[in-house]
């Protein structure tokens, strides 16, 4: 079984406000809240980000919580507009367990073209911070589970997602 995640980065400053995009106070809360529950869950070995500074942001605080990570950097193909053939050649070539933080249309077209085979598909709805999991076995991708800040802010709920 291969299992992959994916990251929409977490919330930014609109660009008119902030030209370069860094988070802001609530997405590095809510990046932080979700890295925190994941890392007592997850193992990743690996993070790649679009070299955006919003995502780049994001794949640092996950790295900061994902102690060891062999490699945190910027990788070709996770910008919003990027065609998803280039991850999904890479994901095939990955043997580890590898977080991808990027944006918007690309992880939704990414997720449907795994899935589904068809970037039009949209089988995920990304949320700002959060994480999709996904596992392949016998050559088919589908969705493991979802993880959302708002998720990570009501403890019952994340708790019990993992019993």
């Amino acid at each position: 079984m291969k299992r992959i995640y994916l990251a929409q980065h977490a919330f930014a400053y609109d660009s008119e406000v902030e030209p370069s995009r860094p988070l802001t106070p609530e997405g590095e809360r809510d990046a932080t809240l979700v890295a925190k529950l994941l890392k007592h869950h997850i193992t990743v070995s690996e993070i790649y980000h679009s070299g955006k500074l919003r995502a780049k942001q994001t794949a640092d605080i996950f790295c900061d919580q994902f102690d060891p990570v062999s490699m945190v950097q910027e990788i070709e193909g996770l910008k919003p507009m990027d065609d998803p053939q280039i991850i999904a050649n890479h994901i095939e070539t990955s043997t580890n367990n590898v977080l991808y933080v990027g944006h918007l249309p690309h992880l939704s077209k990414l997720a449907g073209l795994l899935i589904n085979g068809d970037t039009n598909t949209t089988p995920v709805n990304f949320i700002n911070g959060g994480v999709v999991s996904l596992i392949r076995e016998n050559e088919v991708w589908e969705v493991d589970w979802i993880i959302t800040p708002s998720l990570v802010s009501q403890p019952d709920t994340a708790s019990s997602m993992y019993q």
